[in-house]
């Protein structure tokens, strides 16, 4: 997604109280009745309340300005693809992943709401009974390169290295999305961090994440977690549950 279509601000008049914009493919309208901000987001000519705020009088004295800007899901990927991801020994693949969108309402600069654009599936990523996490799924097949127009989505680039002798067929992967920074690209797009998977020779896994390969103007959203110490290494262990080896 070009990343000037997904920062959106709109001043609210309080003449009239209220302003309808498009942002990410939808509509939304923002109403401000006395002390209170409702914004709603339609689908079809279904309308939808995102969020009722009650502001205080000092700022509505000096003026409510909305604004959208684009972020990351708050939880980790289940990525199932409609054919497993073949990897030969002593080879490298890499792809692209759209990630889709959530945006974060802010007034007057203040962080106060995620707008939840994609409702996802849960699934719990883990041996049942053991530790895991809970996360979304995500079907969706890889993309060759980053030259596809993303209405709603930012590029998440995969590496998986295999330096091993044995030949991986991988039917499932995880996606780290909340521990991926945000970035806008030199050319206006949206790329999160890359995530390199690497087999070594035993067969062991490492997960690492990465700046994206192209450059990079800034950085428009943090992570929204940090990993701790064993979080990689606990799913790297899971990843190996979930492979067909040959």
């Amino acid at each position: 997604m070009k990343a000037e279509s997904a920062l959106v601000r709109y001043p609210i008049p309080q003449e009239s109280g209220q302003v309808k914009f498009s942002a990410y493919e939808r509509k939304f309208s923002a109403v401000l009745h006395e002390n209170r901000l409702q914004l709603y987001m339609s689908s079809g000519r279904k309308k939808e309340l995102q969020s009722d705020i009650i502001l205080s009088e000092k700022t509505l004295s000096t003026g409510v300005e909305i604004a959208l800007s684009p972020s990351l899901p708050d939880k980790p990927f289940s990525l199932n693809t409609s054919h497993p991801i073949h990897v030969l020994p002593w080879s490298t693949v890499s792809f692209f992943i759209p990630i889709p969108l959530w945006a974060v309402l802010s007034v007057n600069n203040i962080p106060v709401k995620d707008i939840i654009l994609h409702d996802f599936s849960k699934t719990w990523i883990g041996e049942t009974g053991q530790k895991g996490d809970l996360g979304y799924t995500l079907c969706t097949d890889p993309l060759s390169d980053d030259r596809k127009l993303l209405p709603d989505a930012a590029y998440t680039e995969i590496i998986i290295e295999n330096k091993s002798k044995v030949f991986f067929s991988i039917a499932r992967l995880i996606i780290y999305t909340p521990f991926k920074s945000l970035y806008k690209s030199e050319g206006g797009y949206l790329y999160t961090d890359r995530q390199r998977l690497l087999i070594n020779p035993n067969n062991k896994q490492e997960i690492k994440l990465l700046r994206p390969s192209v450059a990079v103007a800034q950085i428009v959203a943090r992570p929204r977690k940090k990993a701790t110490k064993d979080y990689f290494s606990r799913f790297a262990g899971f990843f190996k549950k979930v492979t067909v080896m040959s």
